[in-house]
Formats: structure tokens, sequence, C-alpha cells
């Protein structure tokens, strides 16, 4: 769904009729694909020329930068601003985060 469709109270409009049976084809239509569509994500060589490495950043610049969330977890820093200094209701929420740092096994093309 659009992020869109979502309001204060509610959603925009009621779900239509037959969304049940649409979103059960696409469960079953789905999963056959992701393999072909992780190898044409991952391993495309114009994807990763154009992505990796472009804009790469260390510990040191996120912390310069005030970067938080996913960008500053991916600098390999546990840290979660939201645990640390809850703010918007965070406060009000028992949660964890799970986070990791993956590194690719092959070089650039």
């Amino acid at each position: 769904m659009h992020p869109a469709w979502f309001r204060i109270g509610g959603v925009a409009h009621d779900l239509p009729r037959g969304w049940d049976r649409l979103l059960r084809e696409f469960l079953d239509w789905m999963p056959k694909r992701l393999a072909s569509y992780e190898k044409a994500a991952l391993q495309n060589t114009i994807l990763k020329g154009r992505s990796q490495g472009v804009a790469a950043y260390g510990a040191k610049e996120a912390l310069e930068w005030g970067t938080t969330g996913a960008g500053l977890r991916a600098t390999g820093i546990d840290f979660d601003v939201r645990k640390a200094r809850p703010y918007s209701g965070y406060e009000n929420f028992d949660f964890e985060f799970r986070w990791a740092v993956v590194f690719l096994t092959a070089t650039p093309a």
C-alpha cells in the first residue's frame, strides 16, 4: 500500500473489493521471482559500477556529520538515538533494533 493511503484516524478509503484475492495471488507469484530479482540487482555490473563506493563514508565522517539511524549503524557504530535520547513518543515503547554490517565479497566490476 502506498503511504498516502494512511490518514490520522484511519485510511483514505476502504480496501477495494477483491483485495484479499489479489494479495493471495501476489504472494503466490512473487517468491518465485525473488532469486531472479536478487541476481538482477546484486550481480548487474552496470548497477554495481554506479552504486558501489559512491558517497561512501566511515564512522569518523558519520559522527562529524551528525548522521543517525541506519546511516550511522551502517558504519559499524551500534547506536540508536531513539533509545539513547527518546523523542516523539519513543520513550513510551519498549523495542529493540537489529543491526548488522554486511561486506560484499566480490570487488566492484
